[in-house]
């Protein structure tokens, strides 16, 4: 969760998910198709639910938000990429061997449900401008601004 501004000037709770999402897969290569999918949302009603207050529930809540967000896009691109594979098959020609034919493209496979990587696999993939992975930070923070509310980065 991150401090942000509006263009009001007010602050405002912004919480920032980023994690790969594996749609496809190359039977051939074993290879992975994943996108980095960003969650972000306005969770300032979390905090001042909460009374100003940060305690444990917060964090709670964000990640309820997060996978509650996650699942219903991995329900509908499973369901768009299967949708692609289908009509791929319909409209495809019988095997012919050729030598322009690519192995590599012909190996891929739709997921029936895509999988969200791990936090470390997608940490890894996501490196910092110096090549070092950027890393989670799990404490609670003061704002800069000197206001005395606390507030949770993750």
């Amino acid at each position: 969760v991150l401090v942000n501004r509006r263009k009001s000037g007010e602050l405002f709770l912004n919480l920032l998910d980023l994690r790969g999402l594996t749609v496809a897969r190359n039977h051939l290569s074993g290879e992975e198709l994943w996108f980095l999918v960003g969650i972000q949302a306005d969770v300032t009603h979390l905090l001042e639910t909460a009374g100003g207050e940060f305690d444990g529930t917060i964090l709670e809540k964000t990640q309820q938000v997060t996978n509650q967000v996650r699942a219903k896009l991995a329900d509908d691109l499973g369901a768009l990429a299967l949708s692609g594979a289908l009509q791929g098959v319909q409209q495809s020609k019988p095997f012919e061997e050729s030598e322009d034919s690519q192995e590599g493209a012909r190996g891929w496979r739709p997921l029936a449900k895509p999988v969200w990587r791990s936090l470390h696999t997608s940490l890894e993939a996501v490196r910092s401008p110096q090549g070092r992975v950027t890393e989670p930070i799990a404490v609670p923070t003061e704002c800069k601004d000197g206001n005395s509310s606390r507030i949770w980065t993750a």
